[in-house]
């Protein structure tokens, strides 16, 4: 230990190392912190000393790969940036230099509680790289194994998903030095964990050995082993799935039946995927059965989705029916948001004289470049919403159509394309007025045809001619299936919400043509006055078609 760290701080060390109780990594900075006192009281030396010993136990482990901005198992606690967009992390390794790592490596020989063993150690052989530019003595990586192994043998864990995150990081280790028999005995450790804490019953970590072993093909399991986790994760399915005992639980059967699908998948067997993810299903709709309509929406959608990926029909249909009544009721339930505006009608009425000026195609195009959502101005929005508003970007948003969830859009930085195409459709939405108006009065000034319609479409790059047959009929109106689901995406003509809700369409040319024509005559019934001109354009869902300039 640095002869230069506080005595307070060096107190609380020799305090967890004759305790042998188990602790958080976290837990033991902060207290050392908390004991040597405000840094401007100390030392430059003693400053240091500190910061060597608290910065071991604030490098949080990645669990997950990808985690780490370095490539490591140990990763920042938190990162950030700044606004001249520099990423900060804390702590940072390049704050760490060849000192430090002799420094730990020297406390992974003094230290005796196996916790703080097992990080310093793992420290060494993790960060020597990159810190030191050199290869790390394997003994660090056997010290590390070893001490993680002690702890969990002697229950020196703070809580159990520590325990299974020491074994896991231990296997991980012995697996990359290729010590065959320190994964044995890392193995042998997992399976009593498992005894130990693996009981659904008990809310257990049920899916450990699954997650850890049975897809590793470096632990060497045996046929009896691996029926074993199989074993347990069917009866995890089955005592999760009864509704009336008292471990139904449909969220732990999901997990169950995903692990068991991708054993069935990996073997061949169809039959048996289908089997556990209608168990699963089943205990969703069970649940769903007792739950408030918005709720049982949420549950069921992905249910739903499921089940049609596998092309499992029936059960499909018979989700189906059920969002369709349990949508229309989380539809009515749903509270409306109303925010008043002023308009000046006067305005509204000189804004549309000014764009539909000229000749049509003129006019067309000015009203297309009027109100076509420019996508990097969206794109910039969105930016500034998940910066100045994050929730509302993290929040899945859930479109609704005739009742039952017609799309997803997921938060920000998993699906910024859906947010997109939302967010143009809000722009479109909030300009209805003024293109209502604009069409109202472009249909006033000029005899407008489908086939004009269509040709200055097809003027834009975005639309090819071979389109032509989804997008227009001649005189008998005009087709835009996208407009129509209210979704502004070019090429977003030709999806359908009949049976499934936004499924991509999938018939021929001819069959596009009859399924456009019939949203054509529905618009022509609507407005039979100006059959060009489609109604729902105007009053329902006005929007300008996606395919002009811009």
């Amino acid at each position: 230990m640095d002869e230069h760290l506080p005595s307070v701080a060096r107190a609380v060390f020799d305090r967890y190392e004759t305790s042998r109780e188990p602790f958080d990594e976290h837990e033991l900075a902060s207290t050392v912190l908390a004991a040597a006192g405000p840094a401007d009281a100390l030392t430059p030396e003693q400053r240091h000393a500190v910061r060597l010993e608290i910065s071991a136990f604030l490098y949080m482990p990645s669990t997950k790969p990808g985690v780490s901005v370095w490539g490591t198992y140990f990763a920042p606690s938190m990162t950030a940036t700044t606004k001249e967009g520099v990423e900060v992390n804390s702590p940072d390794i390049i704050r760490e230099d060849e000192a430090t790592i002799a420094y730990w490596a020297s406390r992974s020989d003094e230290a005796h509680h196996p916790i703080l063993r097992a990080r310093y150690a793992d420290l060494v052989w993790d960060f020597t790289g990159l810190v030191a530019n050199r290869r790390p003595d394997v003994v660090f990586a056997r010290k590390a194994i070893d001490a993680y192994v002690e702890a969990i043998e002697n229950k020196i864990y703070f809580h159990d998903s520590q325990a299974e995150d020491f074994a896991a990081r231990a296997l991980s280790i012995a697996l990359s030095i290729n010590h065959k028999a320190r994964v044995q005995q890392v193995k042998g450790v997992f399976f009593d964990l498992d005894a130990a804490i693996g009981d659904v019953a008990k809310r257990g970590l049920w899916s450990m050995l699954f997650d850890n072993l049975y897809e590793s093909p470096g632990v060497g399991l045996t046929d009896p082993e691996r029926q074993s986790i199989i074993d347990k994760l069917e009866h995890v399915l089955r005592v999760t799935t009864q509704q009336d005992q008292p471990l139904f639980e449909p969220w732990f059967a999901q997990g169950a039946a995903e692990r068991l699908e991708r054993h069935y998948r990996r073997a061949g067997q169809m039959a048996e995927v289908h089997r556990v993810v209608r168990a699963y299903g089943h205990a969703f709709e069970s649940a769903a059965g007792t739950a408030n309509a918005m709720l049982a929406v949420a549950w069921l959608q992905p249910v739903y989705d499921k089940y049609r990926d596998l092309g499992m029909n029936d059960d499909v249909y018979r989700v189906h029916q059920v969002l369709e009544t349990r949508g229309h009721e989380a539809q009515t339930g749903m509270q409306p948001v109303q925010i008043p505006l002023q308009i000046d009608f006067n305005e509204v009425s000189r804004v549309a004289d000014a764009l539909t000026e000229g000749d049509l195609q003129q006019a067309v195009r000015r009203i297309g470049i009027m109100f076509v959502p420019r996508a990097d101005q969206v794109r910039a929005l969105n930016e500034r919403i998940r910066r100045h508003a994050p929730l509302m970007s993290l929040i899945p948003i859930t479109r609704y159509e005739a009742g039952h969830p017609a799309g997803i859009i997921g938060p920000q930085d998993q699906d910024a394309e859906g947010r997109l195409v939302h967010q143009m459709a809000s722009q479109i939405g909030l300009d209805a007025i003024w293109i209502a108006a604009t069409f109202d009065r472009l249909a006033e000034r000029h005899a407008m045809t489908a086939d004009q319609i269509v040709d200055a479409l097809l003027a834009s790059p975005v639309f090819a001619s071979a389109r032509r047959s989804i997008l227009g009929l001649g005189d008998r109106g005009v087709a835009l299936a996208g407009l129509h689901q209210g979704d502004p995406r070019p090429g977003a003509a030709g999806r359908t919400c009949h049976s499934h809700p936004c499924q991509p369409y999938r018939g021929t040319h001819d069959d596009a043509r009859v399924y456009a024509r019939g949203h054509a005559d529905a618009w022509t019934r609507r407005n039979p006055a100006r059959p060009a001109v489609p109604a729902a354009h105007r009053r329902e869902r006005p929007a300008l078609p996606a395919g002009l300039p811009g």
